[in-house]
């Protein structure tokens, strides 16, 4: 992340310490382990996650705006489970965690910036569902064939931030036949 590109920490009007309702916000490890969630003040020393070792974190890889804890409402407690949100609030980048479903949304969130025709859209849209829908049987070749289509209706989908999201989805046979 850029320095040009790092937003603020905290959104105007959220509780950054002013006692204001809003979101709060949350540390998690990059494997999705909770480490707090209802903070009020940007945390400084982040550490090590003690379940599993991975960097904890507070901000966006991406734009650097605070991962989004509990909401913030004053003389209210409480008492359901916290999870931590799979996509950043600020720029709809998908954290860490993300599921490989949950970034396939991501490249559709993507793709709804693409200038494509709604035929294309539609046979993409059609695409990500099976993929998303894949339960293990769909075989590399289906899948290289798949991306092989996307790639040719939205190529621009396959530069900088697609290509990013892209390599942490398809397997290693397929990146290499889509010359990521």
């Amino acid at each position: 992340m850029s320095t040009e590109a790092r937003r603020a920490f905290w959104r105007s009007g959220e509780p950054g310490g002013n006692g204001e309702p809003g979101w709060q916000a949350a540390t998690v490890c990059r494997r999705g382990h909770v480490q707090g969630y209802s903070l009020q003040h940007e945390p400084d020393d982040l550490g090590k996650c003690p379940r599993c070792g991975a960097d904890v974190l507070s901000r966006c890889r991406h734009c650097g705006f605070r991962i989004r804890g509990r909401r913030y409402r004053p003389q209210v407690i409480s008492a359901t489970q916290f999870t931590p949100p799979p996509f950043c609030d600020g720029c709809g980048a998908a954290h860490p965690w993300a599921t490989r479903e949950q970034r396939l949304y991501e490249l559709q969130n993507l793709l709804d910036q693409e200038e494509i025709d709604d035929v294309d859209r539609l046979w993409i849209d059609e695409q990500m569902y099976r993929l998303r829908a894949d339960d293990g049987s769909m075989t590399e070749k289906q899948e290289k064939d798949i991306w092989a289509g996307v790639k040719r209706r939205a190529p621009g989908l396959f530069d900088t931030a697609g290509k990013a999201v892209l390599s942490g989805v398809v397997s290693a046979g397929v990146h290499a036949a889509l010359g990521l």
